[in-house]
C-alpha cells in the first residue's frame, strides 16, 4: 500500500525556448520522516500541448535531518519541445510507494528573458543598444567594443563642447 505524501510542488523558471534549449523544471517530492526512503516513481512533467519530460531519479534535499517531521527529495527533467508563452506545465508522481495530488501549475512566460533575473535585465539592455557588441553579461562587466566606440565618442563630444 502506498504511504501519503505531504506535497508535489514544481519549480522553475519557463520561457519561451526553441526546442534546442529546452526549458528545465524541477519537483520537490515532500513526505513525512516516519517514511523516508527515496522515492522510486517517475515524475512527469507535462504542458498544456501534452509534452512531457519523465525522471527517476531522486536526490535528498539537505543533509536528510527532518523538518517538522518531514524531508524532501527533488528531481529535474526538461520537456524536450518547444514551448511558448502561455503554455502551462504541471507535474505528477506515479509509484507504488507514494501517492500524491499534482502539483502547482507554472505559465511558461511570453517575454522570457525578462521572466528570470535583474542580470538578464541588464544583459537585454546592452543587447538591444549595442546588438553588434559581445560582452560577458553581468553588472557593468561588458567589455566590448562597440560600448567603447560610443562611450568614446560621447565623451570626446562632450569635451568638445567644454561639457
Amino acid at each position: 500500500m502506498a504511504t501519503a505524501a505531504v506535497s508535489l510542488t514544481l519549480s522553475g523558471n519557463p520561457v519561451t525556448v526553441p526546442v534546442s534549449n529546452p526549458n528545465v523544471y524541477y519537483g520537490t517530492l515532500v513526505i513525512n520522516s516516519g517514511t523516508a526512503t527515496a522515492p522510486s516513481g517517475t515524475l512527469t512533467f507535462t504542458d498544456s500541448n501534452s509534452n512531457t519530460g519523465t525522471t527517476s531519479t531522486w536526490t535528498l534535499v539537505g543533509s536528510g535531518v527532518p523538518v517538522a517531521g518531514q524531508i524532501s527529495f527533488i528531481a529535474s527533467a526538461s520537456i524536450p519541445y518547444a514551448e511558448n508563452g502561455g503554455v502551462t506545465v504541471q507535474a505528477t508522481y506515479s509509484g507504488s510507494d507514494y501517492t500524491v495530488s499534482g502539483s502547482n501549475t507554472l505559465t511558461v512566460s511570453t517575454y522570457g528573458e525578462l521572466a528570470t533575473s535583474r542580470k538578464n535585465y541588464v544583459d537585454i539592455f546592452l543587447a538591444q543598444t549595442f546588438p553588434t557588441a559581445s560582452y560577458s553579461g553581468g553588472y557593468g562587466s561588458q567589455d566590448n567594443t562597440n560600448f567603447v566606440f560610443q562611450k568614446d565618442q560621447y565623451r570626446s563630444r562632450n569635451q568638445k563642447s567644454g561639457n
